[in-house]
């Protein structure tokens, strides 16, 4: 029964091909780690920066945007079939390691070659990464039920002590990539144990906690309304993205479909975007002006890139349907005030990290001038967008009665094209400034063209209409 409950909930959520890929690429990123030897030394600064970056990233992104993924199939069908309690957990627990550990897997054959040492010290590096992805998958599990201090609180906590190896201070569960690989790893189990013992305590019970938090955030959506009494619609939409950023998903329960919405002011995300640009700041000054390509601003236009532009563009298919019908305004009225303020949104966001790029081009740091113009002017730019191909490539709320309609498939990845065309386009303004201008030229006559152009906007719209969006 074990086996079929886990082939029921993978089939239920990843489709045959995304399987198929997942297994190739996972299996093709470990031959690469064993086969290829570069036995460089682990305290390489782009590969100590590079993991490091990745961990904090998807702690922090599992702490807020975690958990169990149960579908309308779970709870209409599955929670009512008398099984065995510990396969339901097991098996939970299987697709929730596919839907969110996994990812991490996949750095471990980029990580291998750099690591000096023979197969044993390879296997020792893969088994901690292995526990890393064990510890970010517990976290997903366990945040559905945080309130939204509660998971702010966690998730700095976290990241604050998985950068704490950078300055020095070598024991956190980042310490293995740092050089210090015996107390990371036993810093590593003993987070394992209790996150996971905790995790597969809710998973026990489930259907009735899903039910009391649905309850629960249901409910708090109006302490703290929004009004946007005396202002016309086009100012309505700037005033929502330059006060708060919402990050949103829906579930089915009982035939119904809800919206989960999290509102975060935008004041409160300000204080990690500060300190994260003072680390930036410390960081680029560290690696030092020696050389041509710094690779701390490298990294730096990298993940801020990526990350900024999935973080900013994710409300938007998921909820700002409602407000086309609120503000009723013509559809290129509507798109248009949306894609600007989203772009003020972002910009605001990046603030901190274009000081620092000042603050370096100030001091003549090779490539200050090339990241600044990335920074300032096409990240600001890129969630623009990355909205617009998720509405042509890949939407999630599509119509209730599909089967299976909350499956993931290979389709839904090609919305990833923007975010691997914006890092192909950082390194590029890194490497040279004439590929800057040139890469900021593309992100501008980009967005003006989908920001203007009314035909844009209502095959956009249209196109949601056939998929479901109403």
């Amino acid at each position: 029964m074990l086996s079929r409950l886990v082939k029921f909930l993978i089939i239920t959520r990843f489709s045959r091909g995304l399987v198929a890929f997942i297994l190739v690429f996972l299996g093709y990123s470990v031959i690469l780690g064993t086969v290829y030897n570069n036995f460089e030394t682990t305290s390489n600064p782009f590969f100590n920066y590079y993991l490091v970056g990745i961990l904090v990233f998807l702690t922090v992104f599992m702490v807020f945007l975690g958990g169990v993924a149960l579908m309308k199939s779970d709870l209409d069908y599955l929670f009512t079939l008398p099984l065995n309690r510990g396969e339901l957990v097991v098996s939970l627990y299987l697709a929730q390691f596919m839907a969110t550990g996994v990812s991490f897997l996949f750095a471990v054959g980029y990580v291998l070659p750099y690591v000096s040492g023979g197969l044993a010290v390879k296997a020792v590096m893969a088994g901690d990464i292995a526990l890393l992805a064990l510890l970010v998958t517990s976290l997903s599990i366990i945040s559905f039920r945080l309130s939204q201090k509660q998971k702010a609180f966690l998730a700095s906590a976290l990241g604050i002590w998985a950068l704490l190896p950078i300055f020095g201070f070598n024991y956190s569960y980042t310490s293995i990539f740092m050089g210090n690989t015996v107390a990371g790893t036993i810093i590593i189990a003993a987070l394992d144990v209790p996150f996971n013992f905790y995790a597969v305590r809710q998973l026990f019970d489930i259907e009735i906690g899903f039910l009391k938090t649905t309850a629960r955030r249901a409910g708090s959506e109006f302490r703290r309304p929004e009004s946007f009494s005396g202002l016309s619609p086009v100012r309505a939409i700037f005033a929502h993205h330059l006060s708060e950023l919402s990050l949103t998903g829906r579930f089915g329960i009982g035939g119904s479909v809800s919206v989960r919405i999290s509102r975060i002011r935008l004041y409160y995300l300000l204080i990690p975007a500060l300190f994260l640009g003072g680390i930036y700041l410390y960081l680029a000054l560290k690696e030092g002006n020696s050389g041509p390509l710094n690779v701390a601003m490298l990294l730096a236009s990298l993940y801020i890139g990526i990350f900024t532009s999935i973080l900013f563009a994710q409300e938007v298919l998921s909820h700002e349907r409602a407000w086309l019908a609120f503000v009723s305004l013509p559809v290129e009225v509507y798109w248009r005030s949306l894609a600007v303020s989203k772009i003020l949104q972002t910009y605001v966001m990046m603030v901190p990290f274009i000081g620092a790029d000042i603050v370096l081009l100030a001091l003549g740091f090779h490539g200050a001038l090339n990241t600044l113009l990335f920074m300032g002017i096409v990240v600001p730019l890129s969630p623009v967008v990355t909205i617009y191909f998720g509405s042509r490539l890949s939407v999630n709320q599509i119509v209730d009665t599909e089967i299976m309609s909350g499956q993931q498939n290979l389709r839904q990845m090609l919305s990833l094209g923007p975010i691997l065309i914006l890092a192909i386009m950082s390194i590029i303004s890194i490497v040279s400034l004439i590929g800057a201008v040139v890469v900021v030229f593309i992100a501008v006559a980009s967005d003006c063209y989908l920001v203007f152009s009314s035909t844009v906007s209502e095959n956009m719209v249209f196109g949601l209409t056939e998929k479901g969006f109403v």
